[in-house]
């Protein structure tokens, strides 16, 4: 009966030591500052911001198979805009799809291919749109 109760303490004991080690502090993200662009501006003069962190808030007209990328429009300047959505979580990309999206702010980095800007996606976010609004 000895040999089991010491048995019994010394795996408890295994297992809390074995437990505290994985429990590591997360380290605070950096902050980071997006300035909020107009879809027509960046259209327009897509050198003057390529390299930086913007924010776009457009109406999603389609997303790829891969679900790697999506396009945006923008009703009042008529502007498409690409976005790779190659850095943002699964669980992000997924919800676009199976959930009616229609609206989303974007927040990435601008980067030109062929002439065009493309956002280089970090975060999607679905907006809200109220009644007055639609």
């Amino acid at each position: 009966m000895f040999v089991v109760r010491s048995l019994v303490l010394v795996l408890a004991l295994a297992v809390l030591a074995f437990g505290q080690t994985g429990a590591r502090p997360e380290q605070p993200k950096p902050q980071v500052n997006y300035a909020q662009v107009e879809a027509a501006a960046l259209v327009n003069r897509p050198a003057d911001f390529r390299g930086r962190r913007v924010t776009l808030t457009a109406e999603v007209i389609s997303i790829n198979a891969q679900q790697r990328a999506l396009d945006l429009y923008d009703a009042q300047s008529r502007a498409t805009i690409g976005v790779s959505l190659a850095e943002v979580p699964k669980a992000q990309r997924r919800q676009l799809v199976t959930e009616p999206v229609r609206h989303v702010t974007v927040y990435g980095l601008v980067e030109l291919q062929n002439g065009r800007p493309v956002l280089k996606a970090e975060q999607v976010m679905p907006v809200e749109l109220t009644l007055a609004e639609r």
